[in-house]
């Protein structure tokens, strides 16, 4: 390990020599994404029942019930945000970010609706190709 480290290190210094010699290039200023408070505040109260259907065994179900659920928050804050639909929904899904977390620590109920201490079922094959070396077929 101890070679191994000493060569890494050589190599390191190598790599910041020849950066050195190319001249570093300047650093580029990304604008932020971040929701301003205003329209965020405004997602979490437009959501009714508290961001319904954020649990749901079924993804697909889960998405679209989430999906239709933003749509419903983006049109209600649209003429008082006639410009942010882009913000809305970033703020929206902040927010759902946050109460599926929130859920998951405070409750230890995952979106699938398993505990924190379950694991999901699954379903395992070896051998399926039958001329490849280790093939296997894994379902949840």
């Amino acid at each position: 390990m101890r070679l191994a480290h000493d060569e890494i290190k050589r190599l390191v210094e190598f790599q910041l020599q020849i950066r050195e010699s190319l001249g570093a290039k300047p650093t580029m200023d990304y604008p932020k994404w971040g929701s301003p408070p205003r329209s965020r505040r405004r997602s979490t109260r437009r959501s009714p029942e508290g961001h319904r259907g954020r649990r749901n065994a079924d993804k697909a179900t889960r998405e679209a019930q989430i999906g239709a659920l933003k749509q419903e928050v983006a049109g209600q804050l649209a003429e008082r945000f006639p410009t942010g639909g882009a913000e809305i929904g970033r703020a929206f899904d902040a927010e759902i970010k946050k109460a599926v977390r929130a859920a998951i620590l405070t409750e230890g109920i995952r979106p699938d609706g398993r505990r924190t201490d379950e694991i999901r079922k699954i379903w395992c094959k070896v051998g399926v190709l039958p001329r490849t070396h280790g093939s296997a077929l894994f379902t949840a």
